[in-house]
């Protein structure tokens, strides 16, 4: 089947359709497109993980950078229903027209498969994205992959018709050495200042990774399907995260976005799947958090 993303006026009226094609998967995990204004002209750009097979707004197949000798014909899907082999692409279209602008090769490329966490492709297909604004300024693309092992970011900029990368944050490859992060993500991500210097930072489950692409903290607790982030303690300008975590005995923990420092925790062995951190009661200053425990208490 193939995955399509439309763009639609406020009053319902079509403007064009961008065909991903059968060598791009569909779903949460996969499929992760940004729109926003990255370049300041007023007008938003849609960034998006593409492959051969994908057309533009405008109905051409994909044609800078590397996707200029793409075979677009080629399927390389598996009878599994897996995307293991084949080109993948970083691609911005333009907002009003949906038309190609730029193409380069996404990074990381998946290389050996297991190293993302198992043999068959589950785990090199986990992708996140988001926008920050990681130099205080101006917005910039980020693009993930994986967490369950090998975690890699790329902060990438789209300035005057052209698509940079800004850092890389690896933590399996040199000159990078950041194994202490490694399988630290969560399913999600959260952008926040983790500590007040006026630039965005990435909050990737356990781990928190720095404006300038180098690791701010990393807790070791693993991998976790729930995460909050926000400013929790009134007058306090350090942003708290509040994450459940899926493996050992971690429980719930609340935690210092910039030094990863615990204000509690409550442990419990299992997976605990779901929390959240909300005002629940607007008589108290501050956040309350609650967590689901395996034995169904909150």
């Amino acid at each position: 089947d193939r995955v399509l993303l439309d763009a639609y006026t406020l009053d319902g009226d079509h403007l064009w359709r961008i065909d991903l094609g059968s060598n791009i998967r569909a779903g949460a995990h996969y499929t992760q497109f940004m729109v926003y204004d990255f370049d300041g002209n007023g007008r938003a750009e849609l960034m998006v993980k593409t492959a051969p097979g994908t057309r533009d707004g405008t109905g051409r197949f994909l044609s800078q950078g590397p996707a200029a000798h793409a075979d677009h014909q080629r399927q390389y899907r598996n009878r599994h229903g897996y995307i293991l082999d084949g080109p993948e692409y970083l691609t911005v279209f333009d907002g009003r027209t949906g038309a190609e602008l730029a193409t380069v090769d996404y990074v990381p490329a998946r290389g050996q498969v297991s190293a993302w966490g198992d043999d068959y492709g589950n785990r090199v297909d986990r992708f996140l994205a988001a926008v920050a604004y990681v130099d205080g300024q101006r917005p910039s693309a980020i693009f993930c992959r994986g967490y369950y092992t090998r975690m890699v970011l790329v902060a990438w900029d789209w300035r005057e018709g052209q698509l940079t990368r800004r850092w890389t944050f690896d933590t399996d490859h040199q000159p990078y050495n950041h194994r202490r992060w490694r399988g630290q993500g969560n399913h999600q991500l959260a952008v926040v200042d983790a500590n007040h210097d006026g630039r965005h930072d990435i909050v990737y489950g356990s781990a928190v990774i720095a404006s300038d692409g180098q690791g701010m903290h990393s807790t070791g607790y693993g991998h976790g399907d729930a995460l909050h982030a926000t400013h929790m303690v009134k007058d306090d300008p350090i942003p708290k995260i509040f994450m459940p975590h899926e493996v050992g005995h971690y429980g719930v923990t609340l935690r210092h976005a910039d030094t990863g420092e615990f204000l509690f925790d409550v442990r419990k062995d299992g997976d605990i799947g779901r929390g959240v951190a909300a005002e629940l009661d607007p008589g108290s200053a501050g956040v309350q958090v609650l967590g689901r425990f395996p034995t169904g208490t909150v």
